[in-house]
């Protein structure tokens, strides 16, 4: 045991890294959990040749694991920002001289509007809705935020608040995708599109090829998903600023995000405080909400916040006006 259980380490060690290196769809099953989880495991298997024996062999394959998860876990550059400012509650009006936008996202868990009243209390100037409250609870929001300056759009799937005049550009129910532009009242023009993936499956019994089979072939229709998202993206918006966000179902590890242009910067990633995991609400291990922007916006702040009335987690993002 002081032997075979360091060599499993190993060997685990050498599969998840290249599962997660390379992103093969067959294996979607094992990048559906946390990174982390993983190294957590490595690390018991290593403590349990260590224990036995005190094997300076497994002492090495435990520090291994500890200096992966450090490198490979996406939760790693949130952590290592926590000594920074947190995102206030008010927004601020500029930030060295640059205005400031504040979007929020947040899944409504089945078009409660008690889950979209949370973001209230961080007066955002876009907020991106999924599992959305009807249309006149999101117009109602808008008066409560805005006053006669916000609009809604959508409902249901994928809804819009936001402060200014809404245009809608595009609608689609599969994949759940609401287009569209928003002219602030200072005449400010944004391009907006908010999504909501296809679900990823929550099994993890390994030992069934069932299972597998499914993390498969979900893998396979969020890509389809995402590919026509940002086809219709590309066809129904463009020339403002972009922001693109919403509930992808898939961890930043999904090979999915490879579609994602390298000219969008994901907002947490870049400037994220704290844990930023979003699902679930009790629980976070994985971050699958999400909000990307184009070069004309530049993260200053991101922060998610556990909520009350919905099983995911908010993120709110600042953003400087470049």
């Amino acid at each position: 045991m002081a032997v075979a259980l360091p060599i499993a380490a190993i060997a685990l060690h050498l599969g998840i890294v290249a599962c997660f290196a390379r992103k093969w769809d067959k294996v979607a099953a094992v990048t559906v959990l946390p990174f982390w989880f993983w190294g957590l495991l490595g690390i018991a298997l290593a403590f349990g040749g260590w224990v036995t024996r005190r094997s300076r062999f497994a002492a090495i394959v435990g520090a291994l694991w500890v200096v992966t998860i450090i490198v490979g876990s996406d939760e790693t550059r949130g952590i290592m920002r926590v000594w920074k400012p947190a995102l206030p509650e008010t927004r601020p009006a500029d930030e060295n001289g640059k205005k400031i936008l504040r979007v929020a996202t947040i899944n409504c868990n089945i078009n409660q509007p008690e889950a979209a009243d949370e973001v209230l209390r961080f007066s955002p100037d876009v907020v991106f809705l999924q599992e959305s409250p009807p249309i006149n609870k999101l117009q109602a929001m808008a008066k409560k935020l805005y006053g006669d300056e916000g609009s809604a759009l959508g409902g249901w799937h994928c809804g819009i608040i936001a402060r200014g005049k809404l245009t809608q550009k595009f609608r689609l129910h599969e994949p759940r995708l609401l287009l569209a532009t928003l002219e602030q009242p200072d005449g400010k023009i944004f391009d907006l599109a908010c999504v909501h993936l296809g679900s990823a499956p929550t099994r993890i019994d390994f030992w069934n090829r069932e299972s597998w089979k499914l993390h498969y072939t979900r893998r396979i229709a969020r890509r389809n998903n995402l590919t026509r998202v940002l086809r219709e993206t590309g066809n129904h918006l463009g020339g403002n600023p972009l922001i693109f966000g919403g509930d992808f179902n898939a961890s930043p590890h999904d090979a999915v995000f490879r579609l994602i242009d390298d000219d969008w910067t994901d907002a947490w990633e870049k400037v994220g405080r704290g844990w930023g995991n979003t699902f679930n609400n009790r629980l976070p291990s994985l971050r699958i909400d999400r909000l990307f922007v184009s070069e004309e916006l530049r993260p200053t702040k991101a922060q998610v916040f556990r909520t009350r009335h919905s099983d995911h987690r908010m993120l709110v993002a600042d953003f400087a006006i470049e």
